[in-house]
């Protein structure tokens, strides 16, 4: 099994910023970041469109990921294994704000 090594989700993100990377992270963990108790197993992040494939790279190549098929990372929702986590990774095509402004 690829990546066998638990994920360190901290060292991520510190690689996300240093990479200048354009993420967020959501879901249970980003919940957890102000004091609420993890439940559930995976990380979501919503990642920029034109960020994805350097962080599949990144996933692939720092933490050994389990991706899909690079032909398929161009979907709305992309998920990561490395060991038995499960990273997903959330691009919608576009997304508009409240003043009509595409982001």
């Amino acid at each position: 099994m690829k990546g066998a090594e638990s994920f360190d989700l901290i060292r991520l993100l510190k690689l996300l910023a240093e990479r200048r990377i354009r993420y967020l992270l959501i879901g249970r963990w980003a919940v957890a970041q102000h004091g609420a108790p993890v439940v559930t197993a995976d990380y979501d992040l919503w990642v920029h469109p034109n960020d994805r494939r350097r962080l599949f790279r990144l996933l692939e190549t720092v933490f050994d990921a389990e991706l899909p098929d690079p032909t398929r990372w161009n979907r709305p929702l992309v998920t990561a294994y490395v060991g038995p986590d499960k990273i997903d990774c959330f691009s919608p095509g576009k997304i508009v704000n409240d003043e009509g402004e595409e982001l």
